[in-house]
Parts: structure tokens; C-alpha cells; sequence
């Protein structure tokens, strides 16, 4: 269900627009004032906002020039007594969508609420292709050092990427891992662009890794004790290869937590509730290919909506070179 972020400040507008949409099934959020409207799009993360342009503290065009100097993805639309050109001007260099005169009509309304979710779902789709290939990037300069590490040829290569929600990727994963039980290296990145990194790999395949690395280990003690310390190297390398090329693109150097091996449902592993809503999750296959060995695993990138913008802004930029 689409999130829509109401800012408006006349209770009697918000009823109407409410009722107005009522047929839509979204999930409506309003917010009474500019700086509730902020707070929220940043703590809720909407699809999409309504925004009346005159707020009894915050004027509306401040918040559509913050949103605009944060890079944000979030359309917007607004919703104004206001019909000077000069000022729908102003509104539509900053980004808007949609300039639309009060009282909403309900046919306007929803169809430009219709285009800018569809505008946002293809803006996806457009780069998936481009995420990919950051992948592959990322990938190829860390193939090398896994080589040197496993003294033996493998091919490492991204089979697919895609953006996906939480639940739909916990779905696939658990429709081929009954036990729901996963080997992960997790590391948080931040600075101006924030998430979490993680490479996940199904039991068997971390532990064909994990063999392979350690095959002159004999005493099963010692292969217990550095299991973790192995695998969380191994993502270490992979998982900075791949943040590296997004920090490239975006223009951003990257601040990493050390690196920290989990076995556990995926869930707890994603630590999705720490991030609240409005979450997008970039989801790269990884597919190991070695002599006689059969592994697989599976990069996860999660980020907030806000930092998804950001790469979606440097994605736009490379293609129009």
C-alpha cells in the first residue's frame, strides 16, 4: 500500500482530501504544519507528498528547496490557493510533479497521485540495469583477492540484481531455505548516504567457503574457532568492493563498521526494524563458479529511501555522460 504524506495545515482540507481519496487505498499521513511534515518524511517515508504551499511556520516552497538540496527521491505534489505562474514556476524548477489549485479535484488529484507512484516504479526499473553493473564492478575488483585467498580459479559474477521489498525477499529466501537459518556478513556503512551491507549465504554454501579457504586446517577445534574470522574477511572484501563503486557514484566516502559474522533468520540478520519504514533493498545474486563446487550467495544493500536518491541522482548523471 502506497504511503501518501498529507502537509496541510487546515484541518477542514484534510477531511476533504481524505474523503476525496477515500477509494484509493492508501495509506494516509498528515502532518498539521511544516516541520511535523519534515520530521515525518523523514521518519516515515513517504511514496509520496501532498504539500500545501502556505504552513503556518514552514513555507511549503522551504521544504520542496530542502528536499530538493537533499536529492530526494520522493515526489511531490502540491496542493495551493496560490495561482500566481511565478510561483508554480519556482515549484516545478525545484521538482515538483504536479501544481494543483484547492479545492483538489478528485479526478486530478488521483491521476497525478497515479503518475508520480508510476513515475517512481519505473524510475527503478530504468536503473536496474545500472545497479547491476556497480555490482559487477564492485565484484570484479574483490575476485581477485578472493583468488589469492582460496589458491584456487573462481569466477565470481553478479546473475541478476533487483530492488525489492523486505518481505518479499524474506519469502524467496525462505522458500528455498526451509529452516529459515542463514550464514551472513553484515557490516553498517554511513555518512551523508546510510544502510546496512550484508552477504548471505545458505548453510551449505557457507560452508563449502569456509572449506576451501581452511582445506589445510585439520583439527576441526581450530576450523570452529576461525570460522567466523573466515567468512567475515571473505565479505569484508566483497561487501567494500561493491559499497566502494556506490560510494564512487555518489560522490560520497563511506564510513564501515567492522564486519560481523551471523548465523540467523534473515530478519534478525537485516535488523530491518532498526530503520523503521521506507526502506529500499537492492538484492545482487552472486554466483561462485569453481571446479566441482557448487556456491551461491546473495548481496543485500539495504537503504533508507533518501539515500536510494542519492544513487538514483548519480546513476543519472553517469548515463548522461
Amino acid at each position: 500500500m502506497a504511503k501518501i504524506l498529507l502537509v496541510e495545515d487546515s484541518l477542514f482540507m484534510k477531511e476533504l482530501i481524505v474523503h476525496t481519496l477515500r477509494d484509493e487505498k492508501y495509506e494516509i499521513i498528515h502532518a498539521k504544519n511544516g516541520a511535523e511534515g519534515l520530521e515525518l518524511i523523514h521518519s516515515r517515508h513517504p511514496d509520496c507528498i501532498i504539500l500545501d504551499l502556505v504552513l503556518p511556520d514552514i513555507p511549503g516552497i522551504d521544504i520542496i528547496k530542502t528536499l530538493h538540496s537533499q536529492k530526494s527521491a520522493i515526489p511531490v505534489i502540491v496542493l495551493t490557493a496560490n495561482i500566481q505562474k511565478t510561483a508554480e514556476k519556482e515549484c516545478k524548477e525545484l521538482g515538483v510533479e504536479y501544481y494543483l489549485q484547492k479545492p483538489p479535484n478528485k479526478a486530478e488529484l488521483s491521476r497525478s497521485i497515479r503518475h508520480v507512484l508510476m513515475g517512481k516504479e519505473e524510475s527503478l526499473h530504468n536503473y536496474v540495469d545500472a545497479i547491476q553493473e556497480l555490482f559487477n564492478i564492485g565484484i570484479g575488483k574483490a575476485a581477485a583477492i578472493i583468488n589469492d585467498i582460496l589458491d584456487v580459479h573462481i569466477n565470481i559474477k553478479v546473475v541478476s540484481a533487483r530492488v525489492l521489498s523486505f518481505d518479499t525477499y524474506k519469502n524467496e529466501l525462505l522458500a528455498h531455505n526451509t529452516s529459515g537459518y542463514f550464514s551472513a556478513v553484515r557490516m553498517k556503512y554511513e555518512n551523508s548516504f546510510s544502510g546496512i551491507a550484508v552477504l548471505v549465504f545458505p548453510p551449505d554454501s557457507a560452508n563449502r567457503v569456509f572449506s576451501l579457504i581452511t582445506k589445510k586446517i585439520h583439527s576441526a577445534h581450530i576450523q570452529t574457532v576461525v570460522k567466523p574470522e573466515t567468512l567475515s574477511e571473505v565479505g569484508n572484501i566483497l561487501l567494500n568492493g561493491i559499497m566502494g563503486s556506490i560510494s564512487n557514484i555518489i560522490g560520497t566516502r563511506l564510513s564501515f563498521s567492522v564486519p560481523e559474522y551471523i548465523e540467523n533468520k534473515i530478519e534478525h540478520i537485516l535488523e530491518i526494524d532498526e530503520f523503521a519504514e521506507g526502506l529500499e533493498i537492492l538484492v545482487g545474486e552472486i554466483c561462485f563458479e569453481i571446479k566441482q563446487y557448487e556456491i551461491v550467495a546473495t548481496t543485500i544493500i539495504v537503504m533508507k529511501s533518501s539515500s536510494f536518491g542519492k544513487l538514483i541522482v548519480g546513476l543519472k548523471k553517469l548515463t548522461l555522460k
